[in-house]
């Protein structure tokens, strides 16, 4: 974020990437070299080019731009550039249309109408991601039928299967349950755990001086895999069994990883608690090529490792409750981060908190000396925070 923001001030004149860039990055640039017509390993799709050609000559920006092809592989092929810029885009389908069959839009309006949201997998080989897409589409089309929203794509894609019964059985059918939230991975049933189980008292685990027990954080979590039917929706992540113990074995794992993030240590720390976890349980496994592998400790798997570390913080570790999403338990560093400032400029502040920081009336208050730190991000992150919120600093 920070590159792109320099090349946006003129900052930064260069940009060097990977094809991360056909993602859609919206950046002021007049001229593209195009080295590789490689997303990967794999050649790019016509689609994918174009994309990757639309970043230049943005509206927001400039209205044209120049796009240079350069071969700087002997193995890179010309005619390969050439039908790419040539070849026509096909006509581009919505998933609804493109990879949920005709019987399996029939079994989910089957399935509201008996009132069940927890949609059997069809068909029996049927993917994760099939299935998870299945279910994102079951909760739209109940959203839509319960507000009325007849006009909606996704209602209209379904229409052909319904009928004024059908709907008025799935309206009763739902009528007692929880309302349907904006959040499309979750159905009416989640919401009806998590609304009674806090009516028994569930709540977050407390924490002892910053820190929280391994043992209370995966029996909270537990709990959570049973309200949020982690077992159904989300087996292969977070409610994966290992086969000889039964066990949540990835949500153990998760919850080492989680540990470190809540307590706000770094990278380096996280990813020796990851392996030194895979150390204690050798029974434990690792994903090689798409396979499990029980963990030896070899550089391979431990590599394995950091990668999943990696991947469980940026995708996994999702329970977005103030500790969790600061990375800390810290009051100051909450603060920091909570007013604008990143991860990074906080823990700085934070280890210089005899000169940057005074507690006034109780409240944290950062010192104008900040703006003369030795930190240069630092230093423009604070000025950038003392336009827009003043009243946080003193002189």
């Amino acid at each position: 974020m920070r590159i792109e923001e320099l090349y946006k001030s003129g900052d930064i004149k260069t940009i060097f990437c990977t094809s991360t860039l056909v993602e859609g990055v919206n950046l002021p640039a007049d001229n593209l070299f195009i080295t590789s017509y490689k997303n990967g390993r794999t050649d790019m799709t016509s689609v994918d080019f174009r994309n990757l050609i639309g970043r230049v000559g943005r509206i927001e920006y400039n209205l044209y731009g120049n796009v240079i092809l350069v071969k700087t592989d002997e193995k890179t092929k010309n005619n390969k550039f050439e039908e790419l810029l040539q070849k026509d885009i096909p006509p581009q389908k919505l998933s609804l249309i493109s990879e949920l069959t005709q019987v399996q839009k029939q079994k989910i309006v089957e399935s509201l109408v008996a009132g069940n949201i927890e949609l059997l997998r069809y068909p029996k080989n049927q993917s994760t991601d099939n299935y998870a897409l299945m279910r994102r589409f079951a909760n739209i089309l109940l959203q839509d039928i319960l507000s009325t929203n007849e006009t909606s794509f996704v209602f209209r894609e379904f229409s052909p299967l319904l009928n004024e019964i059908k709907i008025t059985q799935i309206k009763t059918a739902f009528k007692s349950k929880s309302q349907t939230d904006d959040d499309i991975n979750i159905s009416v049933d989640q919401i009806d755990n998590l609304t009674t189980a806090i009516a028994k008292g569930l709540k977050y685990p407390d924490f002892d001086n910053g820190k929280f027990d391994y043992n209370t954080m995966i029996q909270f979590l537990e709990k959570l895999c049973k309200i949020f039917k982690w077992d159904i929706y989300e087996k292969s992540r977070l409610g994966y069994r290992t086969k000889q113990t039964q066990q949540l074995g990835k949500l153990r794992w998760y919850t080492v990883i989680l540990l470190q993030w809540m307590s706000g240590n770094g990278l380096s720390l996280i990813m020796n608690a990851a392996i030194e976890h895979k150390q204690r349980t050798p029974k434990s496994e690792v994903e090689i090529d798409g396979q499990l592998a029980v963990y030896n400790d070899s550089k391979e798997h431990r590599n394995a490792v950091i990668s999943s570390t990696l991947n469980a913080i940026e995708d996994v570790i999702l329970f977005r409750y103030e500790f969790v999403e600061y990375g800390t338990t810290n009051p100051l560093t909450i603060l920091l981060q909570r007013n604008g400032f990143s991860r990074e400029a906080s823990t700085y502040i934070k280890s210089h908190q005899s000169d940057y920081i005074v507690l006034k009336d109780g409240d944290y208050k950062i010192k104008s000396d900040l703006l003369s730190c030795q930190s240069k991000s630092v230093r423009r992150e604070a000025e950038e925070i003392k336009y827009n919120i003043p009243e946080l600093f003193m002189e």
